[in-house]
């Protein structure tokens, strides 16, 4: 049996950005995390503290959490938008 030969790598392989994409998911599921884990701390906190009534309202509860989820796409959306910008420079004009 003979040996297969190695495929070449392109200098330009994809694997780069999968990596940075993954990270950045990864990171931002993490922010998604801690940032629910502060809301509702935060949350508790008002609640425990505060004169609002005994029963947590699920509506303060869903759309805070919606808002994190919304503040996060819309970050991960910017970064993407900047990145975007900044790997195809404007052509100039001689």
């Amino acid at each position: 049996m003979g040996t297969f030969p190695t495929p070449a790598i392109a200098s330009d392989t994809p694997l780069e950005p999968a990596g940075v994409s993954f990270s950045f998911h990864v990171v931002l599921a993490w922010l998604l995390v801690a940032g629910i884990y502060v809301f509702l701390t935060i949350y508790a906190l008002v609640k425990a503290f505060g004169s609002a009534p005994d029963a947590p309202n699920a509506t303060v509860v869903v759309l805070g959490i919606v808002g994190l989820v919304t503040g996060l796409l819309v970050l991960f959306a910017v970064a993407v938008g900047l990145l975007g910008r900044a790997a195809n420079p404007k052509k100039r004009r001689h």
